[in-house]
């Protein structure tokens, strides 16, 4: 398990024909980042890459908290890795995971930028979130999996383990002796994932063994499908719009599934937001209709709908009329 495990890694971290030269990784102390971080340690030497580590802590367990903190500080002087440690303020009346999660965004974003991102997600992660998401609602498009290796906002990011069971990295551990910290919180079926991946996922696998085999050939395939839309979406909009008016007939020749994605694209591509299943599924309703319409549009624009002209045009809001300097009472 330990080569395998080893050899797994480094061919990951290959990918896309690049080695990542620095790193930060996130370290918690838990299993998953403490197995990535032993691993890491032991490739740093083959692959010639400076590793540094955050610890992020959400003060939110007590003197737990404060423990976690301690051994991830201990680990970190062992291997000689430098450490940043970041202490959170988490709001506990709000979305506790969320906040966690932007909280790491949020520091991925001020720190070193000619340092790679690594992540130490697992299948299982990945199956959690999937059903996470379509329990939760979403389209298609919310469905894609992560990627081992990605670009986000400047930055690279590394997911060594995705393809690795989290029972796998238990293996790991236990052959390799390595002690990690655990969190009574991830046993509370209160939290939505947790509920998912303790209650819902053991029961879907005692029924389907392999059924992260299916779960991941349908994400794959979602994302061919989703690289296919995104390099031909944007050729379509190209031939129906432009900065003043949409091609009234050319969309409403479109598929419905081609229409709507182009919706999707015009609008992000006008006004950079993205408008609800609900308001796209209104708008292509009425273009269907053969009908004039008038429909409010991001940002108090109006899209106008003229049949004869077979055009809908894009009306900028009024601008307010120049009222004069006002006059400084004294």
């Amino acid at each position: 398990m330990v080569m395998l495990l080893l050899d797994r890694v480094a061919e990951n971290l290959e990918l896309e024909g690049r080695r990542p030269k620095k790193m930060i990784l996130c370290l918690s102390g838990g299993l998953d980042s403490r197995v990535l971080f032993h691993l890491l340690c032991r490739l740093r030497r083959q692959f010639a890459f400076e590793l540094s580590v955050l610890h992020i802590n959400y003060r939110l367990r007590g003197e737990d908290s404060n423990q976690d903190e301690v051994f991830v500080q201990q680990l970190c002087a062992e291997e000689n890795v430098p450490l940043v440690i970041h202490k959170a303020s988490i709001d506990k009346e709000a979305s506790i995971q969320e906040q966690a999660r932007e909280e790491r965004l949020k520091l991925s974003r001020s720190l070193d930028f000619d340092s790679d991102w690594i992540e130490a997600h697992h299948l299982d992660d990945q199956i959690e979130t999937f059903f996470f998401r379509l329990l939760r609602g979403t389209g298609l498009s919310g469905l894609r999996p992560l990627k081992i290796v990605s670009y986000r906002e400047g930055r690279w990011i590394w997911r060594p383990l995705l393809s690795v069971r989290k029972e796998a990295l238990l293996d790991y551990a236990n052959e390799e002796a390595l002690a990690f910290r655990q969190d009574k919180t991830n046993l509370e079926t209160l939290y939505s994932r947790n509920w998912i991946r303790l209650e819902l996922l053991k029961s879907i696998e005692e029924k389907y063994p392999h059924y992260t085999t299916s779960v991941s050939r349908l994400q794959d395939q979602i994302e061919e499908e989703h690289e296919w839309w995104c390099a031909e979406i944007p050729k379509i909009v190209d031939q129906i719009s432009d900065d003043e008016s949409w091609d009234l007939e050319g969309l409403r020749l479109l598929p419905r599934a081609f229409r709507h994605r182009v919706l999707h694209e015009m609008i992000d591509k006008r006004w950079k937001l993205r408008w609800s299943r609900e308001k796209i599924l209104e708008l292509s309703r009425l273009i269907e209709s053969k009908m004039d319409f008038n429909f409010n549009a991001p940002k108090n624009w109006v899209l106008r709908a003229a049949q004869k002209d077979g055009r809908i045009d894009l009306e900028a809001p009024p601008v307010a009329k120049n009222q004069g300097i006002p006059r400084l009472l004294v």
